[in-house]
């Protein structure tokens, strides 16, 4: 179909040049336009030759490549490219995208921890958003501590651990002394 229509153009441009009387000559200076028929002409004579008028929304011409070459707009968003940017009429500020502008989190800085089932300690039930929750307060350390390491260490709590890792690994306790309690 897209063949045909534009066999059909072709035909009626060679046809609008034909049955003119004067013959058109135009230079190769590039200075692209879009037509009425929705074609992109280099410049302004060879549009006017092939009997279109200049389209009334220049940018009905647009067609953009699809490569990812970011660019900021003055509206602040990111485009794909250039050409994208500038077919919607928007000035480019500079080249790459544009900033991401943090948004308000709508739950209060109050902390008051709960576990996901994920592991993590989110600051409040709010700011756990869809996750599951675990359990109140922060999710238990995870370590990696070798039982077999003996080089026992006294916590805060008075009670002795085997090693260091062992004790670093209990919430709000901290290490007192090295050796037994």
């Amino acid at each position: 179909m897209m063949d045909v229509t534009l066999l059909m153009v072709c035909s009626s441009v060679v046809s609008v040049i034909l049955a003119r009387n004067v013959p058109c000559i135009c230079t190769e200076t590039v200075e692209p336009i879009c037509g009425e028929d929705g074609v992109t002409y280099n410049n302004s004579c060879i549009m006017e030759c092939a009997g279109v008028t200049a389209a009334d929304n220049p940018l009905s011409c647009c067609s953009c490549d699809l490569n990812y070459n970011p660019v900021c707009g003055i509206n602040g968003r990111s485009y794909g490219n250039e050409c994208m940017a500038t077919c919607r009429g928007i000035r480019i500020v500079r080249k790459g995208e544009c900033p991401r502008v943090p948004t308000p989190s709508p739950c209060s800085d109050v902390y008051e921890p709960v576990c996901g089932v994920d592991g993590m300690t989110y600051g409040n039930l709010c700011k756990a958003g869809d996750v599951r929750i675990a359990s109140d307060g922060e999710c238990p350390r995870q370590c990696f501590c070798s039982p077999h390491d003996y080089r026992p260490v006294c916590g805060s709590d008075g009670r002795t651990y085997q090693n260091l890792c062992l004790a670093d690994c209990v919430n709000e306790i901290y290490v007192v002394k090295i050796g037994k309690c």
